[in-house]
């Protein structure tokens, strides 16, 4: 996994209101590591407000993405552990764990 995710791409104990700040965390993470930039994070909340919670893939468990466009330099993934689980209204259930 660590192949995948770096260290420095995990938080954990993570308490967003709501999932808009969720997916802001993940992407922060992956802005950070300048594997994108703030319009791929800004695309990611942007694609959940039009097309619904289809990133939650399961019970707990979501993928927040977006079309690649120009605002990915380089291929990565991000990773929160929310402290309780979020709505995100999917029929899925909420989220603890958000990659991005």
């Amino acid at each position: 996994m660590l192949e995948i995710v770096r260290i420095e791409n995990i938080l954990v104990n993570q308490e967003p209101n709501n999932w808009e700040e969720s997916i802001s965390i993940v992407g922060q993470l992956l802005e950070n590591a300048g594997s994108i930039n703030a319009k791929y994070t800004e695309a990611m909340i942007e694609a959940v407000k039009q097309l619904g919670p289809y990133i939650v893939i399961g019970k707990h468990i979501a993928i927040a993405h977006a079309a690649p466009e120009l605002h990915v330099h380089k291929n990565d993934m991000s990773v929160a552990i929310l402290s309780k689980p979020l709505a995100f209204g999917s029929r899925n259930g909420a989220v603890k764990v958000l990659f991005a």
